[in-house]
């Protein structure tokens, strides 16, 4: 009787901790807020840090869906930019854990020259543990900042630690023009909650119990 009400117990606390929901996360939207019409320097919002990985980032105070948005800073004289200027975004959990990319609005605008004119091609590069798993490129409207909202369809159930964004942009006297981005939107990976941990360690330590008793009886 014992050992079928320990088993029953087992089983009870089995079937509550797997049916208990994950520990709920919300979604973090990025909308860039901060210090506008300025060079952007690592900065942590909704958990999450963003900074220039490569080349230089502008937060713009008179665009964005809505303003501000980041953008790739165009000035020919960037510190640390690359030919063709603009920069790369790095994206990282403040406290190193995992996250889903969600969605992000983009945008392109063309001051002057042929380089930035029609649609642009902005590129979303995942990596976990140092490698690169998933590479999303969205297009944005031909017209000047009209913003578009881009869901990553095939890669948005991969898990990344860090998410690399490539701008582009120039400025010369031939040639002005740049990618920007808005309202970034990334999910953490859900983790089992305390709760339902408890639960299911209690159950295999119940069923366990009978097990050793079985072998200490032989």
């Amino acid at each position: 009787m014992k050992k079928q009400r320990c088993a029953l117990n087992a089983l009870w606390f089995l079937v509550v901790g797997l049916c208990l929901p994950l520990q709920e996360l919300t979604a973090a939207t990025l909308s860039f807020e901060g210090n506008a019409a300025s060079v952007v320097g690592a900065t942590v919002e909704q958990g999450f840090e963003y900074s220039a990985f490569s080349g230089a980032l502008w937060r713009s105070d008179h665009a964005g869906n809505p303003a501000p948005n980041l953008e790739a800073d165009a000035l020919a004289e960037c510190p640390g930019c690359a030919s063709g200027f603009g920069g790369v975004v790095e994206v990282v959990a403040v406290d190193g854990s995992d996250f889903f990319f969600e969605a992000v609005d983009v945008a392109k605008n063309l001051i002057h020259g042929t380089q930035f004119v029609g649609p642009q091609i902005v590129q979303f590069t995942g990596y976990r543990d140092g490698a690169e798993v998933a590479v999303d490129r969205f297009t944005t409207s031909a017209d000047n900042y009209v913003w578009t909202n881009q869901v990553p369809v095939e890669n948005k159930d991969v898990v990344l630690d860090e998410l690399r964004i490539h701008l582009e942009g120039i400025e010369t006297a031939e040639e002005f023009g740049f990618q920007a981005i808005d309202n970034l939107v990334l999910t953490p990976v859900p983790e089992p909650s305390t709760l339902t941990a408890l639960l299911i360690a209690l159950g295999l330590f119940c069923l366990r119990r009978p097990f050793s008793a079985q072998r200490r009886n032989l």
